[in-house]
């Protein structure tokens, strides 16, 4: 998968239902992979596979608290796809 905040990235790591999932927590709260863990049908081990993808693609963020981190959603993340969103129902721009 590619990495880095482009429209492709975000739409891969979106793509997958158990990552939107995540992010929909993510959005309401920050938290640490075993609260996010809880009530979820994957393992804290999948949900920081996950979580290093949504990251990758510039959609999360981790911060150190103590011996845990801690992520939440990056507050422009979804700007490179809505840009791109823009750009394709105005018919114009480059694809990518």
């Amino acid at each position: 998968m590619q990495s880095g905040r482009n429209p492709p990235a975000i739409l891969d790591a979106l793509g997958d239902p158990m990552r939107r999932v995540i992010y929909q927590r993510l959005v309401r709260g920050r938290s640490n992979v075993t609260a996010l863990a809880k009530g979820l049908p994957v393992t804290r081990s999948a949900v920081s596979r996950h979580l290093r993808v949504l990251k990758d693609a510039g959609l999360v963020q981790a911060e150190a608290d103590g011996r845990n981190q801690v992520y939440g959603p990056c507050g422009d993340g979804l700007a490179p796809l809505a840009a791109w969103i823009s750009r394709m129902q105005g018919g114009g721009g480059r694809e990518g």
